[in-house]
């Protein structure tokens, strides 16, 4: 064997052992930090002053962790985070506020600690996108970003439809000889939900398709937990010439589109909010027990 193909071999390993970690580079690979965690070397990369572009094929669920740089021997809650550009799309602002952590390191900056991890679930829709994380102010503090997919898989059992709460209205969907019920959600009504773990949560949804719209349409919708934004889900969806809405035909639903989410045990309670003032969709809530 030669010295050529010899690399050749080294270097489609990495890049195998690269995509088994599942995580995602920036472009700008010179930011990049390891730093060790409880004896696993991580890479992060830094976002200070200057903004971190990510180029995803969609679709794809995505985590992005992200923790602060902070003086090793201060301990306090220290606030920080960031700004999501998806292609031209109003930006969404993140922001966490966490204790420094005790297990975490960096030979590069031995004289710095750095916080417990924020963590931000993102999904990206089909086709090619450039996703740019900004810091939230010029002078804002460093930040570590590591940004990994996340394939979470469906369970093979029996899921159970959960109502909203209140006494919302609901609308059933003609796909074929089914009827599924569905609750609409807009952007000056969101759905709230209560679960009870450990459960697997799939949110289904139906863009509602107004006349002014165009053949493929965005949406977003966000998910709270309490108090605390969990994600952003970017969506885009087309007219289903397939289904068609029991109570009012004159609505034309889109294809159906899902996200899901993980919770942990105890009870939960999620809201979904409509981030685009003037669309619609219809949310279909269905649980399944973890254990």
């Amino acid at each position: 064997m030669n010295q050529n193909q010899y690399c050749k071999i080294i270097i489609i390993l990495t890049f195998i052992a690269f995509g088994l970690a599942g995580s995602i580079q920036p472009v700008q690979v010179d930011k990049k930090e390891i730093l060790t965690i409880s004896e696993k070397r991580r890479s992060y990369f830094q976002l200070h002053k200057e903004s971190l572009t990510y180029e995803i094929n969609g679709p794809k669920n995505l985590q992005i962790v992200c923790r602060r740089a902070v003086p090793e021997k201060d301990e306090k809650l220290w606030k920080f985070g960031y700004r999501i550009f998806i292609d031209d799309q109003t930006p969404v602002t993140v922001r966490h506020e966490e204790e420094k952590s005790k297990g975490v390191r960096s030979s590069q900056h031995p004289g710095h600690g750095y916080t417990q991890s924020g963590k931000y679930l993102l999904k990206v829709p089909k086709g090619a996108h450039v996703v740019k994380i900004e810091p939230l102010q010029v002078n804002s503090a460093p930040v570590l970003l590591r940004m990994i997919t996340k394939k979470i898989q469906k369970p093979d059992v029996k899921s159970t439809f959960v109502d909203p709460e209140g006494d919302d209205i609901p609308f059933h969907v003609i796909v074929g000889k089914k009827i599924i019920c569905y609750h609409e959600l807009n952007s000056e009504n969101p759905l709230v939900y209560n679960f009870n773990g450990p459960t697997h949560v799939e949110f289904i949804n139906r863009l509602i398709f107004a006349d002014w719209m165009t053949g493929e349409e965005p949406y977003r919708i966000r998910l709270w937990k309490g108090d605390e934004v969990l994600g952003t889900y970017y969506f885009s969806s087309e007219r289903s010439d397939l289904s068609a809405v029991k109570e009012d035909k004159t609505i034309v639903p889109g294809k159906w589109r899902s996200s899901v989410v993980e919770l942990d045990n105890g009870p939960h309670r999620l809201k979904l909010e409509m981030m685009d003032k003037g669309k619609r969709v219809f949310i279909r809530a269905l649980a399944t027990d973890s254990e």
